[in-house]
């Protein structure tokens, strides 16, 4: 692998000269496979978070911090008594305050929250909780106000008749997390929260899909006003088979803005954004770009957002301003057979770090990470 490393660094990305968006080199961590799935930036710094694997396939925690110059590897703790460790998601509300969001699997093969947090020189975990008769629980989301007030979403699974896929959500008050009740839509069977963003004023919104009474997978939204969740009704794209939101950004309780992905009826993937104005959810157009969906949006103002995924086996990235959005080019490697951009936080309107995996001529998977400027 120490020949493959070199040579990222030295073979040419396509399409690098005519786009704004660079490679930033990663170092690899000390497993087989690893990717990186969310990232928080405040000013110039950024934390990235995901997993690795060793050769026997088992997840370990991995986090990684960028410093101006460069990425480095954070050691992150593993939860005793676990197989697998992974994170999905990370807010840092100062440069020395960020919690991510994951989830670990016992020796018995039971799938467990998992929260950890850095306090400007070390992770440590923190004890979550799971709801009631949960068979499997998952956090992917996270979103942190302050140190002292975070929100972090995902979802569990119980065993009933019928057995289902339920929303889950828990809030961290600076000394415990807590699960927060969830509404359920009247006869969903599934559903699950893919990110979650929070504003000062203890607004918070979630989003998601469900998989509804007509057995159709469609988007969901759901806000936090501060003292419970209630559901918001998300409109549905003319013509899809099933859609959902994989992230949520929102600058303000009055400007969200959400991005996933839609299946037309001939059974192909595109991207779907939806924006929220204070009173509705409204479609948005989005570029068409067949083969892919966007998995995070980073929001710097309400007029400026950053969204990310892939299409076609390749990083994209799409920009909205005050005319709508846009495709920006974005580098990939020219041996890499696929790449995917997981997680995107914009410090400003003009500076953006996405971050994801790629994999390379021998199916190896390894940490990407990309800086728009």
């Amino acid at each position: 692998m120490g020949c493959v490393a070199v040579a990222l660094w030295l073979a040419a990305a396509t399409g690098a000269a005519a786009s704004a968006w660079a490679v930033q080199r990663t170092p690899i961590p000390p497993g087989v496979n690893s990717e990186l799935d969310g990232v928080s930036c405040t000013q110039r710094l950024c934390t990235a978070v995901g997993f690795m694997t060793n050769a026997f396939g088992a997840e370990a925690t991995l986090a990684e911090r960028w410093n101006g110059s460069s990425w480095s590897i954070q050691p992150t703790p593993k939860p005793a008594g676990v197989t697998d460790s992974s994170l999905l998601g990370v807010s840092c509300a100062s440069s020395r305050s960020c919690t991510a969001v994951g989830s670990s699997i016992n020796r018995a093969g039971t799938q467990r929250t998992l929260a950890e947090r850095w306090n400007g020189t070390n992770w440590s975990i923190q004890r979550t909780q799971d709801p009631a008769g949960a068979t499997s629980s998952r956090l992917v989301g996270v979103s942190c106000t302050s140190s002292r007030s975070c929100v972090a979403v995902g979802f569990w699974y119980y065993v009933g008749l019928p057995s289902s896929e339920v929303m889950l959500a828990e809030r961290w008050n600076g000394s415990s997390w807590m699960v927060q009740r969830t509404p359920t839509l009247a006869g969903a069977t599934f559903g699950q929260f893919g990110g979650v963003s929070c504003v000062p004023v203890r607004t918070c919104t979630a989003v998601g899909f469900l998989t509804n009474a007509a057995d159709v997978e469609v988007t969901l939204a759901q806000r936090w006003y501060g003292s419970g969740w209630s559901i918001e009704t998300t409109p549905t794209p003319a013509g899809a088979r099933s859609s959902g939101l994989d992230g949520v950004s929102c600058v303000s309780s009055r400007s969200c803005t959400a991005v996933g992905f839609l299946t037309n009826a001939a059974g192909t993937v595109g991207q779907l954004a939806e924006r929220w104005n204070g009173g509705s959810w409204m479609l948005q157009r989005t570029p068409n770009r067949i083969d892919g969906g966007l998995v995070g949006v980073s929001c710097a103002s309400t007029i400026t957002c950053t969204a990310v995924g892939y299409s076609g086996g390749k990083t994209l990235a799409e920009r909205q301003n005050a005319t709508g959005w846009a495709v920006q080019p974005t580098p990939n490697l020219a041996y890499a057979t696929k790449s995917e951009l997981e997680g995107v936080s914009c410090a400003s309107p003009r500076v953006c770090t996405a971050v994801g995996f790629f994999t390379d001529l021998a199916g190896i998977n390894m940490t990407l990470a990309e800086q728009y400027s």
